[in-house]
């Protein structure tokens, strides 16, 4: 009894202890197991920030679900375990997807591989089971919003998480950040009302075809891989509640090439910022649409006649390469207009003209060339009313170099110089008017006549210039010339040559009949007499005024009188001339006769000794020339009788 007592008790200590021993074993091995699975769900929801959101029974709530590491699925065209190739590059793949890979190795590495693959399709199970509790929530639920979720290396059919989001029951899914490539069309009419697709890698294949999508009211899409922007238009036009699309930030285009666009009549508001738009985009865009952005594209001119948007109301065309302000025949309906950031140098001042119901433009931050073109459009919206939004700080002059900085308000030009017509007609007037005041001048003071002398005396002075050194010189050879009127040529011969000539001075008179030289000109004579006198006695008289060579002969003594300046004219004045005889051109005339002292001939005898005393006086100089030359000299002169007429 006693034996059987202790070996009943030692048999019950023993398998006592290897129970507790290793149900121990088993409680930390699965507690354990359980640790690193939720720890491992839990730093992929830390890391990406993935959230659920959801709303129960009406109240506003959050379920955080750390299992759920959503990696975005592929159609089944893409290889399975990887969504994009990022994976590649970010994420190594297990030689387990690679059998090529299995064929030779050792059968260790291949018992190790296939235990690994048991333990992470063990994995996508529970995330599943994961995953189908958010999805059981959907009855209640009403939006969705998955943010920045970046995929773990799992590997399962994705298409089949494609298909529990598209099937969701809830109005608003939001993917945010995902890298997400494809999202299938629902198989019923879906409840969806809002859709946030944005940056993610969606392309051109999304929803196309898909007439499940009934009641979205609401599509973004910016920030993906679309390119085409037909097969966007065909992708709406099945979504008949659709209001407001954006597609900003993609890389859309259309080139126009007889290709139909096909959007869904409902759709009124639609984004296409900064995608690579040209002119062609207006031949495909809704003819329902009220709100359009065209916002950073590479639209140089809004075409006429292309498009008729009779329901457009607000356009925005900032950044682009616009270089006038666009009508508005194909926008009758339009009231607000953002053209900021072109290259609008010279605005249209007819804008509001064909826009009439424009209530605001905004046309700042141009490149303006401030010029006469430009004072309209200022005028402008001194008459708008304030419609130019940012007016004055964001117009501002660029060009030219000197104004830029200037606002548009401060910078002012005249009316005359902005008016070509009236500039035009003013320079006329005032040309017409130099003309008859040149010409009066011309008739009046005789410039023609000087004109002509002056052209003689350069002639006269260039051939003595040219003239061989032997001819000729111009030294002094005569004390005096006599400039006379025929009709006084008693006078002079009579009473001023013999007693000038005669006498103790013995005084060398300078006279055309006897010291003209045969062949020259009648006008070089004269320059060349009163260039070899030292003296030019002028006898005045009413005759004397009336003569045109007298005139010649003072006014090219008086262009001696100044270019050499010296004291060489004498006036005698034969009879009384009275001022209105005088000819208007003889002004220098005049002019000497106002200013210069004359010797006025006496008519008393006994006056007259005074009078040539004077006149010697005034004469007497001594000559460079020997007498005896200046006597071989008017001998061989003296000896043609060359004469014209001073009348």
């Amino acid at each position: 009894m006693t034996i059987y007592y202790y070996f009943f008790h030692f048999f019950i200590f023993v398998f006592g202890f290897v129970g507790f021993f290793w149900g121990g074993f088993f409680f930390f091995w699965w507690f354990f197991f359980l640790y690193s699975f939720l720890k491992s769900s839990l730093d992929v929801v830390n890391d990406v920030g993935t959230t659920a959101t959801s709303r129960l029974d009406g109240a506003p709530g959050y379920l955080y679900t750390p299992s759920l590491s959503l990696i975005p699925a592929i159609p089944p065209r893409h290889p399975p375990h990887c969504w994009n190739s990022r994976c590649h590059a970010k994420h190594h793949v297990p030689a387990s997807s690679r059998p090529e890979l299995l064929a030779n190795a050792p059968k260790k590495t291949n018992e190790n591989n296939i235990r690994r693959k048991k333990q992470q399709q063990k994995k996508n199970r529970i995330f599943h089971r994961s995953l189908g509790q958010i999805i059981s929530l959907d009855g209640s639920m009403k939006a969705l919003t998955l943010e920045h979720v970046h995929n773990k290396v799992y590997y399962f059919n994705q298409e089949i998480l494609y298909r529990q989001f598209s099937e969701m029951n809830i109005a608003s899914l939001t993917i945010y950040d995902a890298y997400m490539p494809h999202m299938l069309c629902p198989n019923r009419t879906s409840s969806f009302q809002y859709l946030n697709f944005s940056h993610n890698a969606l392309t051109d294949e999304l929803f196309q075809n898909c007439g499940t999508l009934m009641d979205l009211k609401i599509l973004i899409l910016q920030k993906n891989k679309f390119e085409s922007l037909p097969k966007v238009s065909f992708m709406t036009s099945l979504m008949k509640s659709l209001k407001y699309l954006d597609m900003s930030n993609n890389l859309l285009h259309h080139d126009g090439a007889d290709v139909q666009c096909q959007w869904t009549e409902s759709l009124t508001e639609l984004d296409l910022s900064s995608n690579q738009l040209v002119d062609a985009v207006f031949e495909c865009l809704p003819v329902n649409i009220k709100k359009l952005s065209l916002r950073n594209n590479q639209i140089s001119n809004v075409p006429r006649g292309v498009a008729e948007l009779k329901s457009l109301e607000e356009l925005n065309l900032a950044s682009n390469r616009l270089a006038d302000l666009p009508g508005c025949g194909g926008f009758p309906s339009l009231q607000l207009l953002n053209v900021e950031m072109n290259s609008i140098l010279s605005p249209s001042a007819h804008f509001f003209q064909s826009c009439p119901r424009v209530r605001e433009l905004q046309a700042g931050h141009n490149p303006f060339k401030c010029s006469c073109e430009l004072q309209d459009f200022i005028r402008l919206e001194r008459r708008s009313g304030g419609r130019l939004f940012g007016w004055p700080a964001a117009y501002v002059c660029e060009y030219p170099e000197g104004l830029r900085g200037t606002e548009l308000k401060d910078f002012h030009l005249s009316q005359l110089a902005c008016n070509t017509t009236l500039l035009l007609v003013t320079a006329l007037l005032l040309t017409l008017v130099l003309v008859a005041v040149v010409a009066f001048l011309c008739i009046y003071l005789d410039v023609p006549w000087y004109v002509r002398m002056m052209w003689q005396w350069t002639q006269t002075k260039r051939r003595a210039w040219h003239s061989p050194a032997g001819e000729e010189g111009t030294a002094l050879q005569f004390h005096a010339f006599i400039s006379y009127s025929e009709r006084d040529s008693v006078w002079v011969k009579n009473e001023l040559i013999p007693n000038l000539e005669k006498g103790e001075s013995c005084i060398q008179l300078c006279q055309h009949e006897r010291n003209f030289i045969p062949g020259k000109s009648i006008v070089e004579n004269i320059i060349n007499c009163i260039e070899k006198s030292y003296k030019s006695i002028f006898v005045l008289s009413p005759n004397f005024v009336q003569s045109e060579w007298c005139h010649y002969e003072l006014y090219f003594a008086h262009h001696k009188l100044f270019s050499e300046t010296s004291n060489s004219l004498i006036l005698i004045l034969l009879e009384p001339i009275p001022p209105y005889v005088i000819p208007a051109r003889y002004h220098k005339l005049k002019a000497l006769m106002a200013k210069r002292t004359y010797l006025e001939w006496p008519k008393e005898r006994s006056k007259r000794a005074l009078f040539w005393a004077n006149l010697r006086a005034a004469i007497n100089v001594n000559l460079p020339t020997s007498h005896e030359a200046n006597e071989e000299e008017s001998d061989v002169t003296s000896t043609s009788s060359i004469s014209y007429v001073n009348n």
